[in-house]
C-alpha cells in the first residue's frame, strides 16, 4: 500500500476547500512544506518558487487567502511535526507517509474532523479518493486524506541508444511500446561498453551509473530483475512491499 498511497494534506486540502465563497477579510493560511534541501537558485526555495506563487495567484488571491509555507525537513519530519503540535504551532494544513499518526493526532484531539467538511466542499475529492476514504478514517472519524500517487513507476533506467548503435544491439518494445532487453543482452552490453571505451576518451570507463536523491533506492530496476518471483513466498511480499511483484 505505501507504494500506492502516500498521506497528503496539502493540495488536497487547498483544492477540498476552493470552492469556499471569498472570505470578507483576508486570512493567512499555514500548510507544511517538505524541505529537502536540493532546490537550486533558479528554481527558488522550497517554500518561495514558481509553484508556491501559483498557487497563491491561482488559489489564494481569488478567495482571499495569503499561503504561508512552513518549511520541515524531510530527514525527521516525524520529530519536528510532534514537537509543533505539542507546542501549538503547527501550520493549518500538515501531511506525511505515516497512518498511525495521523490517527494518533485525530484521537487526541490535535485534527479536525473533516467528514463535513468533504461532503460539503470536497465533490472533487469524493469523485477521486472516495476508495482511499478509509485509510484516514477511524471508527468513523475522518482524520487525513489518503492521496494517490500519481505515478507508481518512480524509477527509470536511461540507456544512451548511440552506445547501441555502435554496438549493433536493437530494442525491443513490447505491446504497450516499452523498450525492454533481457539480463544477459544488459549485463553483455555493460561488459562490452567498458571494454571497447566507445567514445575514445582513453579513460577508465563506467558504464553504469545510478543518480537521485537517494542514490541506493536508484539500483531497484536491476537488483529487482533478479529476483526470482516464483520464490518470494507470501510472507516476504508482506514484510516487503517493494517486492510486491506479481505472481507468476
Amino acid at each position: 500500500m505505501k507504494k500506492l498511497l502516500s498521506l497528503v494534506l496539502a493540495l488536497v486540502m487547498l483544492i477540498a476547500i476552493a470552492s469556499i465563497a471569498v472570505a470578507d477579510e483576508n486570512i493567512t493560511l499555514r500548510v507544511m512544506m517538505y524541505d529537502r534541501g536540493n532546490t537550486t537558485t533558479t528554481y527558488g526555495t522550497a517554500c518561495d518558487n514558481f509553484w508556491t506563487r501559483w498557487i497563491q495567484s491561482e488559489f489564494g488571491d481569488p478567495n482571499g487567502i495569503t499561503v504561508e509555507y512552513v518549511p520541515v525537513p524531510r530527514t525527521g519530519d516525524g520529530e519536528k511535526v510532534n514537537t509543533m503540535m505539542a507546542g501549538g504551532t503547527a501550520p493549518d494544513i500538515i501531511f506525511g507517509y505515516g497512518s498511525s499518526t495521523f490517527m494518533d493526532y485525530g484521537k487526541d484531539g490535535g485534527l479536525h474532523r473533516l467528514n463535513d467538511l468533504v461532503e460539503e466542499y470536497g465533490p472533487n475529492l469524493v469523485e477521486h479518493l472516495s476508495d482511499t476514504f478509509a485509510y484516514g478514517t477511524y471508527e468513523g472519524d475522518m482524520w487525513c486524506l489518503v492521496a494517490k500517487r500519481t505515478r507508481v513507476g518512480h524509477y527509470c533506467t536511461f540507456i544512451r541508444t548511440d552506445w547501441l548503435e555502435k554496438l549493433g544491439y536493437e530494442l525491443q518494445q513490447d505491446e504497450n511500446g516499452r523498450y525492454h532487453m533481457s539480463i544477459d543482452d544488459f549485463t553483455e552490453l555493460l561488459r562490452e561498453a567498458k571494454v571497447r571505451d566507445l567514445d575514445n576518451t582513453g579513460m577508465e570507463i563506467y558504464p553504469l551509473g545510478v543518480m537521485g536523491a537517494y542514490d541506493a533506492t536508484q539500483t531497484r530496476p536491476i537488483v529487482y530483475s533478479f529476483i526470482d518471483t516464483a520464490e518470494l513466498t507470501d510472507e516476504i511480499r508482506a514484510c516487503y512491499n517493494e517486492m510486491s511483484h506479481p505472481k507468476p
